[in-house]
């Protein structure tokens, strides 16, 4: 049956209305933005400029666009009517300039045509994090070494210093505050710009509003609780001591005039009716009849458990006077340090992550900019709204003139509001609610509280959880409420419960159990290792899980891991170029040789350091002389040095890579894919390197230096999710994602606490900056609490605690069909606010039996083909509680077993190469001449190559990227309009990007540079305006400089295509040539080439197993209209394997064996036509 809109999605479909849609987990929001994009674009009178649709992160915004996309064909292969028909072909044809992004991505094109009113410069440059961090230690360590001898500073930075205890916490605080200036420069400037009496009433108002709301009628009701409770003691026993001493203290707390007077009443309340810890006392006291008020009981201990820390702080007026001091010296401080900061960025044109929402929301007040925006954007649609803020939220509105023009469309789901840490403020989803639902243009509340995702058992399970956890909401704690899942499954779809729980005393460890039950799931063959998830709250569960997988021999992927640069293939090509750029670095040195580029043991290291020497290279080149294999080790080392000055970064480390078949050792281990991935993006990150003109190979090992020390939160390389790995992952990585079985692991794990301490501090845009503060100088005798910092603190823990329950739902929600819930325990005690102590209080179980039923209704939806139909159906389930489990054996990965028949080897053992890296330009040279090939790449003869290259008229484009020993036959020339093709910019861009190439290059004759760059510019600009051109840019899948890598027998091919179309039925392989030949020679040069090709085409064939036809290409930059084409069959890739086999097999056994046609264009030959080999 074809998937149809629910009766809620087709609501959602209005696109005539502002609306906010709230989407529970797996109810096809994604599905809804996709139909109204492409609704609004073909029944509105409109361009696709006039659409906005923001994403959290770009990774949604590619999946959106996706979806539009593929609702976009499909409507154009149903639709019959000519005009709509041509209207989808027309959105089509403009997706690629939709505005589908993220948030800062939408501000920083707004930016772009209003830089002058952002002032900022018109080329400004957008910085990431590391670079950000860069500038702003810079700024901060200049500012405080200048403030603390300026008269009008030094006493606020002798007072931080003092109130932090050392400079490095005030460094911190500072960093901490820029990166939230946001709050500080719009709330917190006139916060602190009041007198010291207006700064003290308003924190009094305050505490007024937040006690009363908070606590005033919890209150009340406690104390006529104990009130009862006190009665009741006192007609058992009129003399008992401890009743007589509460008794007044009721009327008291009732009578108190102030907050302060009632604290002081409720805390002699608390020290005479409560223990220690907490409890209404036993003992001299209600010692009997307890059961009787068991609900009373629990209310009073459960109110003094929240005010605690409110009864013990401090409302002294001197205190908040000190309080409000802390304030006024940190904002001065901090406000110079900003000023700093935005200068040095001025100076470089940079804008850090913080200015582009910032930057945005200023100009936006500007009137002549929000009118042409107003005109611009009709239509703005934001998914996960409830992760946004405030700032964001005043972006938008203005340019919608507050819902008075244009269309708001907002979707999201407040019970999956995680990203509170990121400054998402739940608040402002309610807040945009009551805003549609007063608008002018009938606004529309709506929701999707259908789930196409879980299984009936999953869908009681958290209807029955969640109804519970989420009770009685207090939106100001950022609480939300609860909708009940509408399950879409068959009432036969299997799913299951389980938790997993084991006991401190045992041995086993909760990775363990896991993974056995991981391995059990594998092994019965009741679920695919590539549907499997493991959830965790913190990144720092990862390694015990790691080891436990490994145990068992299950395959897995770290999803988005951190820590990229502290990865030890990163730290081995640090180690190299440190090296390379020290040979005097034995650190440096000591670990490349350790390391897979080399494998030198520890016994032949410390042999090697007892050699005469001034430097562990010295040593080694000593000891050089009486052992082959290190001297090998000199010899690549020497070359590799070689390189340096005349070898872009990403080169240098491609051909040391390759040098030393570092690919092949990482490719043998475990988790290769990582590892690969891993390698790729370094090299990326040192190709953009070189794309900035950050050329010199000093300031790259540099910047790798301090990523490595400093940078630990950078993500490692994204691998397919295709993968059929088990994915480990953390929760919040999780969002948005499926899996079938899904394993939330470590939950008896403690929640932080975040309350201001000593020496901390906070930021909020209505208690400023949450301080303890040290009373009359006194820096020595610990510091005091505040009453507000208390409160702050309160709220902050209510609102931590109401987002970890909102965590636990978004990991329940991933899960398909079957869900495990593990944690360890001491005696089925749970750590409090654990996501076991959640479940616990939300199933009303202790966990200490065998199972738990669960039974109840559930709504079901139906479809059929009227539509779709809704029931209430009763659904039971029993969940186990696994306490023990059998040790399941490791898994069987189907990786081929070597035999137990002992094979008795006569023959003379060669010694043959295996898992070599074999490229197309290896093969395509190997085919022209054997010789050619021994000479290039088994003798090395680069220089001699160098030198006759600058003679030579006819010069061979290969692929330089693939094997830099061709570098010879290709110039600089070929090279720059190589880059510029890869990057694909429009013809306006092209002659600044082939500038940034030629400065990069420091070329010192400017009259050679200023040809080259015209020569370079017209070539291309040839080509751009050539038929061919718009015939390759008309295809809408294609993919710039892809790698391709295969394994072959014992070998991996390797290949980079320049352009790779890809349709339905066909691959269109690409190749552009730089040669400079006449065009009569075009045909007779691109057979040369075809080999290359063909080899591309071998190796996609093994990926792309649907595709039975190959169109190679190759086009002359020179001549674009006089294109060479071949179309290349399956058979004929058939027999290029057996070309490929022989070349490899011949290559191996060193059987080079002289072509003599190939001598007359050969730039080894003698006289023109003769080989110089002599055979």
């Amino acid at each position: 049956m074809t998937k149809q809109l629910t009766p809620y999605q087709k609501e959602a479909l209005d696109y005539r209305s502002n609306i906010s849609l709230t989407a529970n987990a797996g109810s096809g929001k994604t599905f809804v933005l996709s139909k109204r994009f492409v609704e609004i674009l073909v029944n509105e009178e409109i361009d696709i400029e006039n659409i906005v649709a923001i994403t959290f992160t770009d990774k949604a915004a590619g999946e959106l666009n996706k979806k539009i996309a593929e609702e976009v064909e499909q409507q154009i292969k149903t639709e019959t009517n000519k005009k709509t028909l041509r209207k989808l072909e027309n959105v089509r044809s403009q997706l690629v300039s939709a505005n589908i992004s993220t948030i800062h991505s939408f501000c920083i094109n707004i930016l772009k045509e209003f830089a002058p009113e952002a002032g900022i410069d018109a080329n400004f440059i957008p910085i990431d994090k590391s670079t950000a961090d860069e500038l702003l230690a810079l700024a901060i360590e200049e500012s405080l070494m200048h403030l603390i001898v300026n008269e009008d500073y030094k006493d606020s930075i002798k007072y931080l210093f003092r109130f932090f205890g050392s400079k490095n916490i005030l460094v911190q605080k500072m960093e901490y505050a820029i990166e939230h200036r946001k709050t500080i420069t719009q709330n917190l400037y006139e916060l602190y710009n009041k007198n010291e009496n207006d700064f003290l009433f308003h924190l009094q108002e305050l505490v007024n509003k937040y006690f009363d709301y908070l606590f005033e009628g919890k209150i009340n009701l406690a104390i006529g609780y104990s009130e009862d409770i006190n009665k009741t003691v006192l007609t058992k026993n009129p003399e008992n001591e401890l009743a007589l001493q509460i008794l007044p203290l009721f009327k008291k707390i009732r009578k108190a005039k102030t907050i302060s007077e009632k604290v002081n009443y409720l805390s002699s309340l608390s020290e005479l009716m409560l223990t220690q810890q907490g409890k209404v006392k036993n003992r001299g006291y209600l010692s009997f009849s307890r059961e009787k008020f068991d609900k009373e009981i629990d209310f009073i201990e459960s109110l003094f458990n929240d005010i605690d820390q409110i009864l013990k702080s401090d409302f002294r007026e001197e205190v908040l006077k000190e309080y409000y001091l802390f304030g006024k010296h940190f904002i001065k401080v901090f406000d110079y340090i900003l000023g700093n900061y935005s200068i040095k960025k001025q100076e470089k044109g940079y804008i850090d992550f913080e200015d582009i929402l910032l930057l945005t929301q200023k100009i936006i007040k500007y009137d002549d900019v929000k009118e042409y925006l107003k005109s611009r954007y009709k239509y703005i649609m934001i998914d996960e709204y409830q992760d946004t803020n405030e700032l964001q939220y005043q972006i938008f509105m203005p340019i919608l003139d507050g819902l008075k023009e244009g269309n708001l469309f907002v979707v999201g789901d407040e019970k999956q509001s995680i990203y509170m840490f990121r400054d998402a403020e739940l608040e402002i989803f309610t807040r945009t609610k009551e805003e549609i639902s007063k608008a002018e243009s009938d606004g529309k509340l709506l929701a999707l509280p259908h789930n196409f995702r879980m299984s009936p058992q999953l869908v009681l399970f958290t209807n029955k959880l969640f109804e519970e956890l989420f009770k009685d909401p207090n939106p100001n704690l950022n609480e939300v409420s609860y909708s009940q899942l509408v399950c879409t499954k068959s009432e036969d779809e299997k799913g299951s419960v389980e938790f997993l729980l084991v006991d401190d005393e045992t041995k086993i460890t909760e990775a363990d159990i896991v993974a056995s039950r991981i391995a059990d799931l594998i092994n019965n063959k009741i679920i695919e290792q590539g549907e499997i998830a493991i959830l965790c709250r913190k990144r720092s569960m990862f390694a015990e899980i790691e080891r436990a997988l490994i145990k068992k021999n299950i395959k897995y992927n770290v999803v988005g891991g951190k820590g990229f640069y502290q990865q030890q293939s990163i730290n081995d090509i640090y180690n190299y170029l440190t090296f390379l750029l020290n040979n005097d670095d034995d650190v440096a040195l000591i670990g490349i040789l350790r390391s897979p580029f080399y494998n030198v043991s520890d016994s032949k290291l410390f042999e090697i350091s007892l050699e005469e020497g001034n430097s562990f290279f010295s040593k080694l080149r000593s000891y050089a002389s009486k052992d082959e294999n290190i001297r090998t080790i000199v010899n690549s080392l020497n070359e590799h040095q070689k390189l340096v000055l005349n070898s872009a970064i990403f080169t240098l480390i491609r051909r040391i890579l390759r040098d030393r078949a570092y690919w092949s050792v990482i490719s043998s281990k475990k988790n290769s894919e990582q590892e690969i991935a891993n390698i790729k993006k370094l090299l990326s990150i040192s190709r953009e390197y070189y794309k900035k003109s950050f050329k010199n190979l000093y300031d790259f090992t540099s910047y790798l230096k301090n990523a490595i020390e400093s940078i630990e939160d950078e993500g490692q390389a994204q691998i397919s999710k295709e993968t059929n790995n088990v994915k480990l992952l953390t929760i919040h990585q999780a969002k948005g994602l499926e899996f079938k079985a899904v394993f939330i692991y470590g939950c008896n794990e403690s929640v932080r606490d975040d309350s201001i301490r000593s020496r901390s501090m906070g930021i909020d845009k209505e208690f400023g900056f949450p301080v303890k503060v040290f009373v009359d100088g006194n820096y020595f005798h610990g510091a005091v609490t505040p009453n507000v910092v208390s409160l702050y603190n309160f709220i902050k823990n209510k609102k931590n605690i109401a987002e970890i329950k909102r965590l636990l739902y978004v990991a329940v929600t991933r899960a398909k069909n079957y869900l495990f819930i593990s944690a360890r325990h001491n005696e089925f005690k749970f750590e409090k606010d654990s996501f076991l102590s959640l479940v616990q209080e939300g199933l009303k179980s202790d966990f200490n039996t065998d199972s738990i039923i669960l039974s109840d209704n559930v709504e079901f939806m139906i479809q059929n083909e009227n539509g779709f139909s809704f029931t209430k159906k009763s659904v039971q389930t029993e969940i186990k509680i696994i306490k023990e489990i059998e040790a399941s054996p490791p898994i069987q990965q189907n990786e081929h077993k070597a035999e137990s028949n002992k094979i008795y080897l006569l023959n003379k053992i060669e010694d043959i190469p295996t898992r070599e890296f074999i490229s197309a330009t290896k093969i395509s040279m190997f085919s022209q001449c054997p010789v050619k090939y021994e000479l290039t790449y088994e003798l090395g003869y680069p220089t001699i190559l160098n030198m006759l290259k600058k003679f030579s008229g006819s010069q061979y484009d290969f692929n330089n990227k693939e094997d830099d020993e061709l570098k010879k036959y290709s110039d600089l020339r070929g090279r720059i309009i190589h880059e510029v093709l890869k990057d694909s910019p429009d013809i306006k861009n092209m002659a600044q990007l082939i500038n940034n190439y030629l400065e990069a290059e420091n070329i010192v004759d400017a009259k050679i540079k200023d040809r080259l760059q015209i020569n370079i510019r017209d070539s291309l600009a040839n080509f751009y305006n050539s038929e061919l051109y718009s015939e390759i840019n008309s295809y809408s899948h294609y993919k710039n400089e892809y790698e391709i890598y295969a394994e072959e027998g014992e070998n991996y091919l390797y290949g980079i295509i320049d352009r790779l179309i890809i349709e339905e039925d066909q691959l269109i392989i690409i190749d552009y040539k730089t040669d400079d030949i006449p065009k009569a020679e075009v045909n007779k040069r691109a057979e040369d080439y075809f080999k290359q090709l063909t080899f591309y085409a071998y190796v996609l064939s093994k990926y792309y197993k649907n595709h039975s036809k190959y169109v190679l290409q190759i086009i002359f930059i020179k001549h674009p209209n006089d294109v060479v084409k071949r179309n290349i069959s399956k058979k004929e890739l058939n027999e290029f394997n057996v070309i490929l086999t022989n070349s490899i097999q011949n290559i191996n056994n060193r059987n080079f064996q002289p072509n003599y046609n190939h001598c007359s264009q050969c730039h080894f030959a003698l006289e023109g036509n003769k080989c110089i080999k002599p055979f």
